[in-house]
């Protein structure tokens, strides 16, 4: 239980880094929040966060929103690939330092969003001390900036959370 709460800190610090250089700023957009999901702001410096519910000796399954100005990361960026390649390259050196063993990369424009045009998603799945985990990366912009919006979903409870996360994700609306 401990081993996986580190992955889970290790997957938030990781993100929080990432996202200390994204500029981010108060937050000002519209997210659903699933049933019996905990709503939470600066949590371990990220500008918003949802925490699923606990299912037995699994992770909960999290969901986090950043800001970040455009001009750090035009869309350009992402359907050249360049992101994608240093993405993998990081991800890979963590699940070497982890211990943890690669189950699929992936990047593609994202599913069909109910409110933002053009978004792309890179996804990641792993095993790490045997526990599977579905990482999914939104990138999504709004006027004069562009939302990071990640989640985090152990794969043993993938059934019982996916849709709920994708529909969260799938309605974020810009603006407040």
């Amino acid at each position: 239980m401990i081993i996986r709460n580190r992955y889970l800190l290790l997957f938030v610090i990781g993100f929080a880094l990432l996202a200390s250089g994204l500029n981010a700023a108060t937050t000002n957009f519209k997210l659903k929040i699933p049933p019996k999901w905990q709503e939470m702001k600066q949590l371990w410096g990220l500008d918003y966060s949802l925490v699923g519910p606990k299912k037995e000796q699994h992770g909960r399954p999290v969901i986090t929103v950043t800001k970040a100005a455009h001009s750090k990361f035009p869309m350009e960026f992402f359907t050249k690939g360049e992101y994608f390649s240093s993405y993998q390259k990081s991800k890979s050196k963590w699940l070497q330092d982890a211990k943890g063993a690669l189950i699929r990369f992936g990047h593609d424009p994202a599913p069909k969003m109910k409110h933002i045009k053009k978004a792309y998603m890179t996804e990641v799945s792993y095993l790490v001390n045997s526990e599977g985990y579905l990482e999914r990366s939104y990138y999504l912009p709004c006027s004069d900036h562009l939302y990071l919006v990640k989640y985090l979903l152990p794969l043993a409870v993938k059934g019982e959370f996916f849709q709920q996360m994708e529909q969260s994700v799938r309605g974020f609306k810009c603006g407040g």
